[in-house]
């Protein structure tokens, strides 16, 4: 029988989930590299340093080690502040034979960066949608190979159990078979299936597609999501877009507090912005949502104009009506008169008539 070494190798990155788990956060990590740009950083400190920690960790140190500049990742400890925040920091780094502990509080050892308020970082929500996408992927995949046999085998003996070992796993790996004993189809039973594996793969399909797409929206790339069988339209595409922008806003802003007073302490001239594909993408947002809100009002004012037409066509309807009504009036009012006089009139001759008979 063939052996597929490449093909059980590479089974590892779906069926290993703790290499699974691990590429996923690293492909995560790799495309949150690219959000912030840095300037003028110190020769001892790269970007994806400082980005590695605050991602993964939620927060690092800003010192200065032996004339150098550092980013150091570490604990805090100690007794909390009146805001509950522990303020000392513990660093141990075995290159620079260093165990020391910084004290952050009004940046007297060191600047503490953020990598947002509550220093959480993204491991939490990376390691949440890789387990989710991993089980997700591992169910399809059952599935798929599930999908190519409608029947499942019981055999009667060893000899027999051997044999539809080695035909299923022909069938796995994509190989034609033949049977060609009889003796062997004898002592065979099969079961059928549930046929309802199209439609368990194509939900699969929609989880899938909806995990990644909620993995992107947690670091602030729209990727949208849905279940719909036909087109979507405009409101349906910009329908998740003012959500995403308040995480990285909070991201971009701890960074530039703290740079800041990297600067104001240690007199340097760094430098923290947006990169052009998240700043391009956050004024689309804002773009998009102001241009909702206009139409929004001029929805609201259109609106409003087809209120006032209306109520003045009622109105106008409504005079017309009561002058209507007091026309009509006027002229029964006019022909009740009329036929009185005329019975009147009628009466008085007919009196004289009888007078002069």
């Amino acid at each position: 029988m063939k052996k597929y070494y490449q093909f059980e190798f590479a089974k590892k990155y779906l069926f290993d989930k703790d290499l699974y788990l691990q590429n996923f956060i690293n492909d995560m990590l790799c495309r949150c590299y690219a959000m912030f740009e840095y300037k003028n950083l110190p020769n001892t400190i790269q970007k994806q340093d400082i980005e590695k920690y605050l991602l993964m960790f939620g927060h690092c140190i800003f010192t200065k080690e032996k004339n150098d500049f550092y980013v150091f990742n570490g604990d805090f400890t100690g007794i909390e502040n009146v805001y509950h925040r522990m303020h000392k920091y513990i660093v141990v780094n075995v290159a620079l034979n260093l165990n020391k502990e910084y004290e952050t509080e009004n940046n007297a050892d060191c600047v503490l960066i953020q990598n947002d308020s509550e220093r959480q970082g993204f491991f939490h929500l990376f390691s949440k949608y890789g387990i989710m996408l991993n089980d997700c992927e591992i169910s399809l995949n059952m599935l798929s190979v599930l999908n190519r046999i409608p029947y499942l085998i019981t055999s009667a003996d060893e000899k027999t159990k051997s044999n539809a070992e080695l035909f299923l796993n022909k069938i796995k790996n994509g190989d034609f078979s033949i049977i060609a004993d009889n003796a062997f189809l004898e002592s065979l039973k099969s079961i059928p299936l549930n046929n309802t594996n199209n439609n368990q793969i194509n939900n699969l399909m929609e989880l899938n597609q909806y995990i990644k797409a909620s993995a992107f929206n947690s670091i602030g790339l729209n990727a949208n999501w849905n279940s719909k069988r036909e087109r979507l339209n405009t409101s349906e595409i910009s329908l998740n877009e003012d959500s995403l922008t308040p995480l990285i806003e909070n991201m971009l802003y701890s960074r530039q507090q703290a740079i800041k007073a990297i600067n104001e302490k240690y007199g340097l001239n760094i430098e923290v912005d947006l990169s052009n594909v998240w700043k391009q993408k956050e004024q689309e947002i804002k773009t998009t949502i102001a241009d909702l809100q206009d139409k929004e009002k001029f929805n609201d004012s259109e609106k409003t104009e087809k209120q006032e037409t209306t109520e003045t066509q009622e109105k106008q309807e409504t005079t017309e009506t009561q002058e209507k009504q007091e026309t009509t009036e006027k002229q029964e009012t006019q022909e009740t008169q009329e036929t009185t006089e005329n019975k009147t009139d009628s009466g008085t001759k007919q009196g004289v008539e009888n007078e002069n008979v």
